[in-house]
């Protein structure tokens, strides 16, 4: 179970970092490359720690709850298999809430920052 939790956070950290380099950042008060980069890249630690709390897993046991569910109704099997199509929805969604909450960190630290940031 961690090792699939330590693997789903690479994951999205790489997802993270794929997401901010995709847009289009454009200095508007003459910073050098290097300040550039130097922001860039404490935007993107911003990001990636203001978005994790939403990477956390939500629920643990939803197999087993099913699996007693489905027990209880004579269908243990399916009822594990349902509880794990949800858990999947939910990993994904939330995946995309992240992604979505990193990129818009991101962007808002570099506009602070005094760059213009295009999708």
């Amino acid at each position: 179970m961690k090792s699939s939790t330590c693997f789903g956070v690479a994951f999205l950290l790489a997802a993270f970092c794929l997401s901010a380099t995709a847009q289009t950042v454009t200095p508007l008060s003459g910073q050098s490359s290097a300040t550039t980069e130097q922001d860039s890249t404490a935007c993107q630690a911003l990001a990636d720690s203001e978005s994790s709390a939403i990477t956390e897993s939500p629920e643990s046991g939803g197999r087993a709850r099913g699996a007693a569910i489905g027990l209880a109704v004579g269908a243990a099997p399916a009822g594990a298999a349902i509880a794990g199509v949800r858990k999947r929805r939910h990993e994904r969604a939330a995946q995309s809430q992240a992604k979505a909450a990193a990129a818009s960190a991101y962007a808002n630290c570099m506009q602070q920052r005094g760059y213009q940031v295009t999708p």
